[in-house]
Order: C-alpha cells, then structure tokens, then sequence
C-alpha cells in the first residue's frame, strides 16, 4: 500500500503544493529593508483638540438647524455668519446700500435677522473655521 494520500491517488491535485506563500509561513525571513528609510520626518502645526470638537459641534448644530447647507447636486456650500465678525470686516465687502461680496465666486444670499448673513462659497468662512481648528502654536 502507498503512503500517497486518497486526493493523489484519484489525480487530484495537493491544494498545498502549490501554495505561493507557503515560503513566507516563516519566522526566519529577514527583511533587507530599513523600515526608518520608508517615511520621511516633517514638521505639523498643532491641532487644538478643543477647537476641532467644537468646529464639529457647530457644524452639526448648523447642519440640525439648516443653517449650513452643502448640496449634494455640488451647488457651493452655503453658511450663516455674524455679518461683524466677517462680512463688515472683510477686505470683499462693498458698504451698505449694496452690502455685497466682492470676492468672485462669493455671494451674501440674504440678510438673517439683524446681525448674520447667510453667504455662499466664501472662502473667508472656511479659512477661519480651518483656522480655528488648525493653530500654529502661537
């Protein structure tokens, strides 16, 4: 009687003998690689923990209340804003009677209650909210 197992003797064939991997099921593998080599040291600004949370918190709070608005079909996002924090302040902003943004691509929709506006794609509101989150330790 042979030693072969049953699957050889029907011209099956072995399921482990052709295994591409089977050399690597070892511990004796060295790797000639320096694994330092593979990443590349750099200098990040901090993150301020407590400013991300809370850019977060005021993003859902918004998004709940309908305040900030990206659309899905790709229309530019939307955000309402104190109209004295950015907008009056802002290089872009032509004074009243027009009140309009200057920035291309920027446009103030509406005036909400007394002191916000509600602006669409200003790239002002995003740098200060990426601001607010992303210090640079000073």
């Amino acid at each position: 009687m042979s030693d072969e197992p049953a699957a050889r003797k029907n011209g099956d064939r072995d399921p482990l003998a052709d295994d591409p991997f089977a050399q690597l099921d070892g511990d004796d593998i060295e790797l000639e690689v320096d694994a330092d080599a593979l990443f590349e040291e750099m200098e990040v600004s901090p993150l301020d923990d407590e400013a991300v949370w809370a850019a977060i918190e005021t993003e859902e709070e918004e998004e709940a209340a309908g305040e900030t608005a990206a659309d899905p079909s790709g229309e530019p996002p939307e955000a309402v804003v104190p109209k004295e924090r950015y907008c009056t302040t802002c290089e872009h902003f032509s004074e009243p009677p027009n009140a309009t943004c200057r920035n291309p691509g920027t446009e103030i929709v509406e005036l909400v209650g007394v002191d916000s506006f509600r602006v669409r794609n200003c790239p002002i509101v995003e740098r200060r909210r990426e601001d607010a989150v992303f210090s640079d330790g000073s």
